[in-house]
């Protein structure tokens, strides 16, 4: 779940790095076509809403009291603090760090069930806009470089 969390906390970022890149860059179609309908896209506004608390106080800054409330809100008969296959060092999974965070966006949950469906629910939508705003950054870079008189080649 490292890699998620990674990848919310960087969609959350970029966001905020192409609202203040577009006084350089609007003029662009790419920017036009891509990037700005992104921005404005109201489904894409309320997944960074949900992802602020996560990038604000578990992944990019560490904020103990918001964790403790994040794993207070999951109803679980036990909790696994880490996990391991092996006794080496990197084979250790600390899932209750994880729990935490996530615990931090979804607040009170009464099952596992739906915690897991809610999980689910949140990595298929960081990853529908993450192609979506890769896909929008990949353009206007291109559209950039040919404005500052780079040529693009195929070989």
């Amino acid at each position: 779940i490292n890699s998620f969390l990674l990848t919310a906390a960087l969609l959350f970022e970029a966001h905020q790095t192409l609202n203040r890149l577009g006084k350089h860059f609007r003029h662009l179609e790419s920017f036009k076509s891509s990037v700005a309908p992104l921005l404005g896209d109201d489904e894409y506004k309320n997944l960074l809403a949900d992802l602020r608390p996560l990038r604000n106080h578990a992944v990019f800054h560490f904020d103990p009291s918001a964790l403790a409330a994040g794993l207070g809100g999951i109803q679980r008969e036990a909790f696994t603090f880490v996990l391991g296959h092996d006794a080496k060092a990197g084979y250790a999974y600390y899932e209750l760090a994880d729990e935490a965070a996530m615990g931090l966006l979804f607040g009170s949950d009464p099952t596992v069930e739906n915690y897991y469906e809610r999980c689910r629910e949140l990595i298929q939508r960081v990853t529908r806009h993450s192609i979506t705003l890769l896909s929008a950054v990949d353009r206007l870079v291109g559209d950039s470089l040919v404005e500052m008189g780079w040529t693009i080649t195929e070989t």
